[in-house]
């Protein structure tokens, strides 16, 4: 138990250090205790904190008790008594409450064992959704497009946020290592909003982003707080359902979906266990975003992120992410269903809780094969939606266009989704299908008749059209200037994103219209000489970057609010040979889908290479290397960048006992000012001088990691 590992350490320590007074080895054996998360007494997790929103359904308190055979008593204001006994060597307790109605009237609760006692003031029932992903969730109200109104008006009664520190481990942890904002729930407020209770307005709540230049915060290295598509999903749905919404965002920019799983996930995928290389900067979108979490090892995040969350029951979770698996699109529908499984199957009171999934917007590189997957998972599971942002591209974001700024229609379509599965209130301005996002085609079919063929003056007899109809009532061709900020107009007849396939010798543009005949269908004309008969395969939306999808011309549902576009899809014509084409119930005629996971050419990544060797060890901990300093020209100083070492040497100076080493080659006379290293040089670099490389460590006993 705590009481023997707590004398030993005494023990040791007063062995070790008779030399020094007996105040003095107080101080030190208090230090050795925290630095070593040894509990002393009563204590929370770190998402246990005061102005909480727990999960009205079944809220549950859990901790750690000073001693095995303790009763821990709880009293709620307005509700009523409650204990549980103390169990298991590291003396966890656990007590869930009766259901509560939620409710904007803040009740008090006192946790006591003994004569210890914590208070935690103005918690909420109401709903708790977590937010995760990598850096599209991350990217904050700072950045998005209605930033100014979104921050004045963040003063929402019943909305609170929650950020978890980021934390890649390499063993299961029971709780977070640090939070973002200092007391762990906080109210929305237009200071938390955007963080500037950590410094001057301009370093938060303004936009800092750049594809060269990021400016600096107190804990995070490029966004700041808070996530605005977590934030704006979340003020849709307090708005509705009139219910006090918990916004606990977990997430960080460059990660893939390995990451964010547990072992048992992994394993239905078929990942293999140990390191993953890093991708390159030209396969990866976020190449030039420098929060991305160091190392890449399947189910780190997992453990230092998520698993800690596990036992604080919620509402559901909403995921952004896929740009760092787009090199592997196939595959991502297998584990994005696995995972999805997972947190549902693990977290304690929430089993079959909603899952939202944001699909990638468009940006350079690669197809919409992991689009694909994406709305698979979506269609495959149950309560699971989906928002489609294929028509909200960015290609001036000041972030790069892989970051769009419209995060307000991004978490209003997530919203709409969210409120249809998780409360039932299904809006006359939502999507037909909550899983789909959008119009979802259901029927393929010949058109008889004369239909003007593209590039032949005359037509031909044989039909040289497909209908395709959609699930929606109606349908609308619908312009988007520009693809970048809100807006457009209805529109009945031009060029959209279609293309198909004859007899599998490439693909060709063709022309659409809306339907003349029915509202729910478009028209595809078809190329000079190709008839439906021998056409294999047709798509919608696809590539990347589509390439009609330039011109913002793209099929929607409700026509007259506009708000949900139809996904990318890819369906097999006419043909056994269609690789992966099976029939789906409600799709019928001409074609079919193609199986999710089984795009043809869509090929599996080459195996990755052998791992870089770690860097030296200075001690165990938190180890930063860097090669390539830059000279401070005016100070003649080697400076180490800002980047993820900053991260973890800001969370190290907060821990007592921890320290900051630094081992150079080449200028010997080292300064530290706690992060900020310094190799000052005596005389200037010549210029055919390599820079001095220089290997940082913040060193922590391995215990608190």
């Amino acid at each position: 138990g705590y009481s023997t590992r707590i004398t030993r350490v005494s023990k040791f320590i007063s062995g070790m250090t008779n030399f020094l007074s007996t105040d003095r080895r107080m101080l030190l054996l208090a230090v050795v205790l925290q630095c070593l998360h040894v509990a002393v007494g009563l204590r929370l997790p770190k998402i246990l904190t005061s102005s909480a929103v727990l999960q009205s359904e079944s809220p549950r308190l859990f901790g750690w008790g000073e001693s095995s055979d303790a009763t821990i008593h709880v009293f709620v204001t307005g509700v009523g008594n409650f204990s549980s006994g103390v169990s298991g060597s590291e003396n966890k307790w656990d007590i869930v409450l009766p259901p509560q109605q939620a409710s904007f009237d803040p009740v008090n609760i006192t946790i006591r064992e003994g004569t210890s006692s914590i208070t935690l003031y103005n918690i909420l029932f109401g709903d708790v959704w977590v937010c995760s992903g990598q850096s599209n969730m991350e990217f904050s109200v700072a950045e998005m497009f209605d930033a100014n109104e979104t921050i004045t008006n963040a003063g929402h009664p019943g909305l609170r946020l929650f950020a978890v520190q980021k934390n890649a481990s390499d063993t299961l942890m029971e709780d977070l290592i640090d939070t973002q904002y200092k007391d762990g729930w906080v109210l929305s407020t237009p200071e938390n909003a955007c963080g500037s209770e950590y410094g001057d307005h301009h370093q938060f709540c303004e936009p800092h982003c750049s594809l060269a230049v990021v400016n600096q915060s107190f804990k995070r290295n490029t966004w700041g707080y808070f996530s605005a598509v977590c934030f704006v999903h979340g003020v849709e749905l307090l708005k509705t359902t009139n219910r006090p919404q918990g916004l606990l965002e977990s997430c960080w920019g460059g990660t893939r979906i390995e990451r964010w799983s547990s072992a048992d996930a992994l394993a239905k995928c078929q990942e293999a266990p140990g390191r993953i290389a890093a991708v390159s900067g030209a396969q990866d979108p976020e190449s030039h975003d420098v929060s991305k979490a160091a190392g890449d090892t399947p189910g780190d995040l997992y453990a230092g992120m998520i698993n800690p969350l596990l036992g604080f029951p919620i509402k559901g979770a909403i995921w952004y992410q896929g740009e760092a698996n787009a090199h592997a699109p196939n595959t991502y529908y297998c584990q994005l269903m696995a995972m999805i499984t997972d947190w549902r199957a693990k977290w304690s009171n929430s089993h079959n809780f909603t899952f939202g999934v944001v699909q990638l917007a468009p940006s350079c590189g690669g197809d919409s094969t992991i689009r694909w997957s994406q709305i698979g998972a979506a269609q495959t599971l149950p309560g699971v939606g989906l928002a489609v942002t294929i028509d909200l591209y960015d290609a001036s974001s000041p972030c790069g266009s892989v970051h769009i700024r419209n995060k307000t229609a991004v978490g209003t379509r997530m919203a709409a989704a969210s409120l249809e599965l998780a409360y039932g209130k299904i809006s006359p301005q939502g999507p037909s299908d909550p899983a789909s996002g959008g119009p979802v085609p259901v029927a393929f079919h010949a058109l008889p008749g004369r239909f003007p063929s593209r590039g032949s003056r005359n037509g031909i007899s044989a039909p040289s059209a497909i209908s395709i109809s959609f699930s929606t009532n109606a349908i609308a061709l619908r312009s988007v200037p520009g693809m970048t900020e809100p807006g457009g107009t209805n529109f009945q007849g031009t060029t959209a994103p279609f293309d198909v396939n004859a007899s599998w010798n490439g693909w060709f543009d063709v022309h659409v219209t809306a339907s003349t005949t029915d509202s729910n269908a478009v028209t595809v004309l078809l190329p000079a000489g190709v008839t439906p008969q021998n056409i294999t395969g047709l798509r919608y939306a696809w590539g990347d970057m589509p390439s009609k999808g330039l011109n913002g011309v793209f099929v929607y549902d409700a026509p007259g609010s506009g708000a949900f576009p139809a996904s990318p899809f890819v369906v097999a014509c006419n043909t056994q040979r269609a690789r992966g084409a099976t029939r789906s119930p409600g799709s019928t005629g001409l074609c079919v889908p193609v199986s999710f996971g089984h795009v043809p050419g869509s090929k599996p990544p080459p195996p990755p290479p052998a791992p870089p060797a770690p860097p030296p060890s200075l001690g165990g901990g938190c180890v930063f290397q860097n090669n390539t300093l830059y000279d401070d020209a005016t100070e003649h100083q080697y400076r180490v960048p800002r980047n993820n070492f900053t991260a973890c040497c800001e969370l190290c100076k907060r821990h007592p006992g921890c320290a900051v080493a630094v081992a150079s080659h080449g200028p010997k006379d080292a300064t530290i000012d706690f992060c900020d290293v310094k190799l000052t040089a005596k005389y200037p670099r010549k210029v055919h001088e390599s820079p001095p490389s220089v290997a940082l460590a913040c060193l922590h006993p391995p215990a608190t990691l």
